[in-house]
């Protein structure tokens, strides 16, 4: 969900088959009255459409021209990252709700893509992240996502990522936050440099060991 300066509230959401089952699609709707009434929903376009690729994880930002983006994973129903679907992430943008433009898209490195967020600095560069084979990912892009970086692994994370978050602050500042289930703790590491280099990796769980899943998709991601 994100609130622009108008007021008007955007949010997102995925849909699935289950309660425990993957994403099946995504939807949107917006309210300009603080939430009282919202436009009628609508599901969000493809990179892939009428191929049954499903979507799923979306997460919402504002830049700082206050036009929302929507991304959502897009990836193939059976394995994950088969042909034609694939694997990968899908961003649009709106300013009120109803106009969205095409899809951008990029594919991941041949994984599955999974839990993503994105975030804008304050000059309008657009970041990702995600993980692919719970190995950390992250990209960017300054055309609001018609060009992308090559994806990396800032930092060479190891395996056992899940869930990463990224936040800025500035122009230069760039964070990530993730749930390592291979040790049960909550990570952090930044980059002052626009994402070229970045500093060690920072548990933030006090208790070493003890962001611990509990049961079936209890788990600390954070948020």
């Amino acid at each position: 969900m994100v609130v622009n300066k108008t007021g008007t509230v955007f949010v997102g959401w995925k849909e699935t088959t289950g309660a425990e089952t993957a994403g099946y699609r995504v939807g949107a709707s917006y309210s300009t009255n603080q939430g009282n009434t919202w436009a009628p929903n609508i599901l969000m376009n493809q990179t892939h459409p009428n191929q049954n690729c499903r979507d799923s994880d979306p997460w919402m930002a504002l830049d700082p021209n206050d036009r929302v983006h929507f991304a959502y994973l897009e990836y193939d129903p059976n394995s994950g990252s088969s042909p034609p679907c694939n694997s990968g992430f899908d961003v649009s943008n709106t300013t009120n709700g109803q106009d969205w433009g095409g899809v951008h898209y990029i594919q991941g490195f041949g994984g599955l893509v999974d839990k993503d967020s994105i975030t804008f600095d304050s000059s309008g560069r657009l970041y990702a992240t995600w993980d692919e084979g719970n190995i950390l990912a992250l990209t960017w892009s300054d055309d609001d996502g018609n060009h992308w970086a090559s994806i990396q692994n800032p930092g060479n994370v190891g395996f056992g990522v899940l869930g990463a978050v990224v936040g800025t602050f500035g122009a230069s500042s760039v964070y990530l936050t993730w749930w390592d289930f291979s040790t049960d703790n909550i990570m952090f590491e930044a980059s002052h440099d626009r994402g070229q280099t970045w500093g060690p990796q920072i548990r933030v769980n006090s208790a070493g060991g003890s962001a611990q899943q509990v049961g079936p998709w209890q788990i600390p991601i954070p948020a």
